[in-house]
């Protein structure tokens, strides 16, 4: 984000739009991804427009969890370390990828990718 906002040839917005990086196909818990990219948004000085999977009620307590982290006015530090302590413990906010299903679901499935102009194999 910070980028966005300073980088002097394609920088200068002081907005940025994203979504819930990675909570589709990667299992990213939505309201883990919501709470880094707000407090990344707030640390670059970049207002944030954030496009939500389905209708967005899920991210409820990201809000609450940022809300608290103003009023309890703690660094980032202590708001990451907070984020990571209620990862840890709370499965609302775990990460919903399993590696066993993924295994089972990609079966030893082989792959080719072209992307940057490169070749990439890879054996899952």
């Amino acid at each position: 984000f910070v980028a966005a906002k300073h980088d002097p040839d394609l920088g200068t917005c002081s907005q940025v739009a994203t979504g819930s990086w990675g909570c589709g196909a990667f299992y990213n818990n939505e309201r883990v991804m919501f709470v880094i990219q707000a407090l990344a948004a707030g640390l670059a000085g970049v207002d944030l427009t954030h496009h939500v999977l389905g209708d967005g009620m899920r991210l409820g307590p990201a809000f609450d969890f940022l809300e608290d982290a103003l009023i309890k006015k703690m660094t980032m530090a202590d708001a990451l370390d907070h984020l990571a302590a209620k990862c840890s413990s709370d499965p609302a906010w775990q990460t919903k990828f399993d590696p066993e299903r993924a295994r089972r679901f990609v079966g030893g499935a082989t792959g080719t990718s072209t992307a940057a102009g490169g070749q990439i194999q890879a054996k899952i």
